[in-house]
């Protein structure tokens, strides 16, 4: 797709005529694509890398330079820059530019071109537009129209107030002599726009590139007494419709100065303020009566006077201050009125030629700025209170809430209390020092718990070794209880096997030989139970009580059955997982070994309870036999019961016998298993 733009001839003029917007890249010879300058400016980023080669038809519209023009083509206009000078198109002319697009510091434009002349057309149609489209950018070096007053002539530079704003307007062809005879004249000015923009391509202001003094046409001329316009009152100024009065007429207001700087001064006329800003710096003194001629502007809650000259008539003392709250200083009510109020001092800022105080104003922060304060006649300290006369002005937009109150003189500001001795900057050094020593104490802490880690590390360090002897102390009693037990059973059991075996070899009685081999297997079966019982107080796999509680119920069964005595048995179906220690059950175990053997060879018993329950962390086995008992007073103890309580002692258990003549024997055994660990 491509632009095609159409043309006629028109009294030997080249006249743009129609065009479609259609766009195409350049082609694939290098060759430059046909565009609209509306196509360019709709460009994507993306889209300019490489810069593309395009050609636009327009009127020259602005050639401030060798190095460059701008182009409008009926709609938008854009600017194209020379790599060397050349003599550029004049004004009017129709041409053809080929370039290479590329983004430029605001807008987009074409570089490196070559221009053709196509011959004449007259100028596009221009743009009338408002001051919020003169400022946001849009309109970047469209051909346009204003209309304002000329408020400052600076050789070729023209400072234009327009409604909302204002512009410079910068002639660039042509003599300047005829622009100082447009001083404070209303006149309509034909240019290309160009936005002025800081390094975030944010828009600060617009400059107007007129080509001829002939775009600059006066509407209205000076007045040669600006005192000669209508007088008006401030009330009336507020009653006005800015829609239907020409904001470039100039009005003039009596009334008493109560506040004056060298850019601004504030007066009233009875119950009505007047904020005007000077066209050139004017001494005023606050109480002074005066005429004031500017040009209108509404909007705040006050109307205001641009481009203010003023004439004194007559001199008066300054009227009575109002007391005003918070609420209504805030408000906007008494904009450039004379007020009082009382507030605490925050800080001191001094300037050149004003000195600022900020203030705490019910809850709010206010600013005073007291004109020509280059040093207080006394030394207000922070956080005193205060008591201030002077003029409410408005520093913001409209609505915005945002006040200062502008003070005439230091004898404005009195003291009505000092600060207390506990200042802010006291406060804060106190805080600082509070600060120091919480940081040290923080230092203290972090250091102590560093040590206190370290000793831990060193305590856990021990312990794990203490752990490891203990564990090793452990190992070695076990090994040697399982040394013990071998020598004892089964190296005793093993002796008796051979000297039974020599004696069973030298009989020639087949029936005596036939005894001793009986009581060999005897010993035989007596070693392998032996062996099974160090094996199993070995295993670490048969250390938890419900595997405990099977074995030595299966040994008792098995060890009464063989002796003809019946076992009944109340054991719980399960238990709690605790461990128990290898010596721990081997100890017990034999304990109760010692018991069963007890009743099989002394009790006569035909029937024994056997009961096994853990309570807690408590162990309890109870044997009960019901045979022939005996007397535990006087009853002599032999090596059987001082055995079975060494060994339950030993790790940390108990034994309770009770028993009497002719009703059976109970032994009662309880062991802490939270000893044990």
């Amino acid at each position: 797709m491509e632009a095609l733009v159409f043309v006629r001839q028109e009294g030997g003029k080249i006249v743009l005529e129609a065009k479609v917007v259609r766009l195409h890249q350049t082609a694939s010879n290098g060759k430059a694509a046909s565009m609209t300058i509306e196509a360019l400016r709709n460009l994507r980023p993306d889209e300019l890398q490489p810069e593309p080669l395009v050609r636009i038809r327009g009127v020259v519209t602005s050639a401030r330079d060798p190095f460059s023009i701008t182009v409008h083509d009926g709609d938008y206009g854009i600017s194209c820059w020379f790599d060397k000078p050349v003599v550029t198109p004049a004004i009017g002319n129709f041409v053809e530019v080929e370039g290479h697009v590329r983004a430029g510091a605001f807008g987009p434009n074409l570089g490196n071109c070559r221009v053709s002349n196509l011959g004449r057309a007259p100028l596009p149609t221009p743009l009338t537009p408002t001051w919020e489209q003169l400022i946001n950018g849009s309109l970047d070096h469209q051909w346009v129209e204003v209309q304002g007053v000329v408020q400052h002539v600076n050789l070729r530079t023209l400072a234009v107030g327009v409604v909302g704003g204002r512009l410079e307007a910068e002639l660039t062809q042509g003599e300047p002599l005829e622009l100082a005879a447009l001083q404070d004249a209303i006149v309509r000015i034909r240019g290309t726009l160009v936005p002025i923009y800081n390094e975030q391509k944010q828009v600060e202001g617009v400059n107007l590139r007129v080509n001829s003094p002939l775009d600059v046409e006066m509407m209205t001329p000076p007045i040669s007494d600006p005192f000669a316009v209508p007088q008006k009152t401030i009330e009336e100024l507020s009653r006005f419709d800015p829609s239907g009065v020409n904001p470039f007429h100039r009005v003039r207001v009596q009334g008493q100065v109560i506040y004056a700087d060298a850019a601004e001064f504030h007066l009233v006329a009875g119950d009505k303020g007047l904020r005007c800003f000077l066209k050139s710096a004017t001494k005023l003194t606050p109480g002074d009566w005066v005429d004031v001629v500017g040009y209108p502007k509404l909007g705040r809650p006050v109307p205001q006077l641009d481009e203010a000259v003023t004439r004194v008539i007559r001199r008066g003392d300054l009227p009575e201050a109002i007391a005003v709250t918070p609420e209504q200083f805030f408000s906007g009510k008494f904009e450039s009125r004379r007020v009082a109020l009382d507030a605490v001092l925050s800080s001191i800022a001094q300037g050149q030629r004003e000195k600022t105080l900020e203030l705490q104003f019910g809850g709010r922060f206010l600013t005073a700025r007291v004109h020509g304060g280059t040093q207080l006649p006394f030394d207000v300290p922070v956080g005193s209170r205060v008591h201030l006369t002077g003029t409410c002005a408005g520093r913001g937009l409209a609505g915005d809430n945002s006040y200062e109150l502008l003070v005439n003189r230091v004898t404005d500001v009195v003291v009505l209390a000092l600060a207390p001795w506990w200042t802010v900057k006291r406060i804060l050094i106190l805080a600082g020092i509070l600060a120091a020593v919480l940081l040290g104490a923080f230092a203290w802490i972090f250091l102590l718990h560093r040590k206190v880690e370290q000793r831990t590390a060193a305590l856990n360090h021990e312990m794990r070794q203490r752990k490891e002897a203990e564990l090793q102390r452990a190992s070695e009693l076990e090994r040697s209880r399982i040394a013990r037990d071998l020598h004892d059973d089964l190296g005793a059991s093993l002796t008796e096997m051979s000297l039974l075996a020599g004696l069973g070899q030298n009989q020639t009685d087949a029936g005596a030989a036939r005894e001793r081999f009986d009581e060999i297997g005897g010993k035989a079966r007596s070693l392998v139970n032996s062996l099974d019982v160090i094996v199993w107080a070995a295993d670490p796999e048969e250390d938890d009580i419900e595997t405990f509680a099977d074995y030595v119920s299966g040994f008792a069964r098995v060890f009464l059955e063989s002796s003809g005595i019946v076992c009944r048995f109340k054991i719980p179906i399960e238990f709690p997982s605790v461990k128990m220690d290898g010596r721990v059950r081997h100890d017990l175990f034999l304990a109760m070994k010692e018991t069963l053997n007890n009743i099989a060879r002394h009790s006569g018993a035909a029937e024994v309870e056997f009961a096994l329950n853990l309570a807690g962390e408590r162990l309890e086995i109870n044997i009960t036999d019901n045979g022939s008992g005996f007397d535990a007073a006087t009853i002599a103890r032999g090596n059987g019961l001082t055995n079975l309580q060494q060994r339950l002692t030993g790790i940390g258990g108990m034994c309770v016998i009770e028993s009497s003549p002719g009703h059976g024997t109970k032994v009662h055994i309880t062991l802490d298993l939270n000893a044990t660990k």
